[in-house]
């Protein structure tokens, strides 16, 4: 929360994985929510409110990846901003996602869904709890409950970032 930093001013990851993250208000110049810097796995993180301010390509609020092995489940993706003249699909949301790395995420309404996209992905409004007074919780009409994806073979807990179970109803939600 609330970092600055050349690449990733809220995550950089090179590898491993990264679980059940909140990642908000942060600031870069590529990927101000997360930088993908080699093959990391992400799951389940909401990132929201990230501003990247910059004139280069991969200039984006969301997520940035320059390695084709980062992989992204279950992740919400939303109000992110790009302080930018630059053009490329997936502002100011995305940057250099390729085949087979996204699967079961949210985009905001009007930014396209990366084509790369594998399974489940959607555009829509995660209707957060209370956005003003900065609850990423999930309310109870959010489109993105039970729209994730899961995996035992993942080795990750049962439980989201309150501790609450991940897999309720069913299918997990979105985001952390």
């Amino acid at each position: 929360y609330g970092t600055t930093d050349s690449y990733g001013g809220g995550i950089a990851a090179e590898n491993g994985k990264v679980v059940n993250c909140l990642v908000y208000a942060n600031n870069s110049v590529r990927g101000a929510g997360i930088a993908a810097l080699g093959p990391a796995e992400f799951y389940n993180c909401t990132v929201v409110t990230n501003t990247a301010i910059g004139s280069y390509d991969g200039t984006v609020g969301g997520v940035y990846s320059s390695s084709t092995g980062a992989k992204f489940y279950n992740m919400i993706f939303a109000d992110n901003v790009a302080l930018t003249t630059k053009s490329y699909t997936g502002k100011p949301c995305w940057y250099g996602v390729t085949a087979g790395q996204v699967t079961a995420c949210a985009f905001p309404v009007g930014i396209a869904v990366p084509s790369s996209a594998e399974g489940a992905c959607y555009s829509l409004d995660p209707r957060f709890s209370n956005k003003a007074a900065e609850d990423w919780r999930l309310s109870a009409t959010s489109p993105a409950i039970n729209k994730g994806v899961w995996n035992e073979a993942w080795g990750l807990t049962g439980t989201d970032l309150l501790g609450n179970p991940r897999v309720f109803g069913g299918m997990p939600d979105m985001g952390a």
